[in-house]
C-alpha cells in the first residue's frame, strides 16, 4: 500500500506536466529488467461506452452472478468484495450519460524471466491505476487517479497525509472502476497501472 499512498501524494503536491509521464514510463520499464525480476506486463483493461450491446451484455452477466452469491447464506470475503464490485459496476453504469464511457480495471500478466512462466494477477495486485481521458500521444495527462491497494488503504493514507479524510469521497477513488467521462476528442484514451513495486505499464485505446 507504500506505493498507492506515495502515488497519491504525488498526484496532489506535483500535478502532473508534460514530459514527466514519459520520464517515469523510461524508468520503471528499464527497471523492470535488472536482476530478473518479474516484469509487469498486458493489463487486462475493459471500456464500456452507454447504450451499447456490450454493455448491457455485461450488466445481465453480473446481475445473474450477483443474483447467484446474493442467495448464498454466508459469504467469504471474497464473495462480499466481489458483490461490492458487481455494486460499483453497476452504479458506474447508471450514472454514464449519452457520449460518456466508463473504464474498469481487472488485472494485469507479469512475466517471470527466471521461469519463463506468464501468469495472470488480479486487480489487488495493482497499487495505483490512472487515465489520460484524452490522450494525445506524446505525454500522459493525469484526469482520473484510483488506488486499489492491501490491507487497510484508507487508514494508510490518513497516516501519511496526516489529516482526515472524507471516507465516502475516498471511495469513489478505491475502485476498480472509473467515474463516466466524456469520449475523447482525439478518439483515444490511455490508462497507466502501477503496481506495489512501482512497475507500471501503459495501454492505449481508440474511441470510436
Amino acid at each position: 500500500m507504500i506505493c498507492s499512498v506515495e502515488c497519491f501524494v504525488r498526484f496532489i503536491k506535483e500535478p502532473p506536466c508534460r514530459g514527466t509521464a514519459q520520464l517515469g514510463i523510461l524508468s520503471f520499464s528499464m527497471a523492470q529488467f535488472q536482476g530478473g525480476r518479474p516484469i509487469f506486463g498486458e493489463p487486462d483493461i475493459e471500456f464500456y461506452v452507454r447504450s451499447t450491446p456490450k454493455l448491457s451484455e455485461e450488466l445481465v452477466r453480473r446481475s445473474e452472478q450477483a443474483s447467484e452469491l446474493e442467495a448464498k447464506k454466508k459469504h467469504t470475503a471474497d464473495e462480499r468484495a466481489q458483490l461490492d464490485r458487481f455494486r460499483t459496476f453497476e452504479e458506474r453504469a447508471s450514472a454514464t450519460e449519452a457520449g460518456q464511457l466508463f473504464v474498469e480495471v481487472r488485472g494485469v500478466d507479469v512475466f517471470d524471466p527466471s521461469t519463463g512462466e506468464v501468469r495472470s494477477d488480479s486487480a489487488d495486485g495493482i497499487a495505483c491505476w490512472m487515465i489520460d481521458d484524452d490522450y494525445n500521444e506524446e505525454s500522459f495527462f493525469v484526469r482520473h487517479a484510483y488506488f486499489l491497494g492491501q490491507n487497510d488503504p484508507y487508514k494508510a493514507m490518513k497516516t501519511t497525509l496526516k489529516a482526515e479524510i472524507d471516507e465516502e469521497a475516498w471511495s469513489t477513488l478505491n475502485s476498480d472502476t472509473s467515474r463516466p467521462f466524456d469520449r475523447p476528442k482525439s478518439g483515444r484514451i490511455a490508462v497507466k497501472v502501477i503496481n506495489h513495486l512501482g512497475y507500471e505499464v501503459m495501454k492505449v485505446f481508440r474511441v470510436e
